[in-house]
């Protein structure tokens, strides 16, 4: 959070604090179906992935032009079917108020997500995208 203060002062890192610990709230409630995974590079992030994966299912990143960005499903993996990478692009660009962009990342800056509704409907795709990967797979 430090960096975020740097960046772009201490009322969006306050913001940004309230939304990065219903985020990791959220995380540690699922039990061991999401777990903290530390970040080995020189970027500042917080990051939480399925067990046994460093692909995460959602990472906060510090940037200059808002506080922070979040990413929900940002890498593919067998996991991580396009159809809900989809869902998820199409999800945080609506919280974004804009139209997603074809393959783009899925992503949503922070300061859109400073509202109770929007937290919970961030919340809500994240649980759904949760479940649905600890569904069973149908054998091809």
């Amino acid at each position: 959070m430090a960096e975020v203060e740097r960046y772009s002062g201490f009322a969006i890192r306050t913001e940004c604090a309230v939304v990065l610990d219903r985020l990791i709230r959220w995380s540690m409630q699922q039990g061991n179906a999401v777990v903290f995974t530390p970040h080995s590079g020189s970027q500042s992030l917080v990051k939480f992935c399925l067990p046994g994966m460093d692909t995460h299912i959602w990472s906060a990143w510090p940037r200059k032009a808002d506080g922070a960005k979040l990413h929900v499903l940002t890498d593919p993996h067998p996991r991580f079917p396009e159809p809900l990478r989809d869902v998820a692009r199409r999800e945080l660009a609506r919280l974004d108020g804009r139209q997603p962009k074809p393959n783009e990342l899925p992503v949503v800056s922070f300061r859109n997500l400073r509202t109770e509704d929007a937290q919970r409907d961030l919340i809500a795709l994240l649980s759904r995208l949760l479940a649905e990967f600890n569904m069973p797979r149908p054998s091809r």
